[in-house]
């Protein structure tokens, strides 16, 4: 007999998908987007390692009413971590609006 967790996970299967892979980006260092998360010292609040408590919080990932398309989960602070007050669900246009800026450098060298 199946344990009554996985029924929840069903029943909430996109929000565990996204739980799932917010920890792999945190945790897994084989993960391929774990630099840009882990890596980085991004994380994930304790009370979130609980699948259930995560779905508490945020719930199920809602449709975006204009492109039909589920949304996923976004941190609104970039360079802070998985928590409550620093998530959201959002749409693909918001998160492309919610990049974090790389940091580069540019050298010059000057010729006489």
């Amino acid at each position: 007999m199946k344990p009554r967790y996985s029924l929840f996970v069903r029943k909430h299967k996109l929000a565990y998908n996204s739980w799932h892979s917010m920890h792999s980006r945190c945790y897994n260092k084989s993960d391929k987007n774990y630099k840009y998360y882990g890596a980085r010292e991004i994380t994930v609040c304790k009370e979130w390692n609980c699948f259930h408590i995560f779905v508490g919080d945020m719930g199920d990932p809602p449709i975006d009413p204009q492109t039909g398309s589920r949304m996923t989960l976004d941190r609104e602070d970039n360079y802070k971590g998985y928590y409550k007050d620093n998530c959201c669900w959002a749409t693909k246009k918001e998160q492309t609006a919610n990049k974090r800026i790389k940091d580069f450098i540019v050298e010059f060298k000057f010729v006489d």
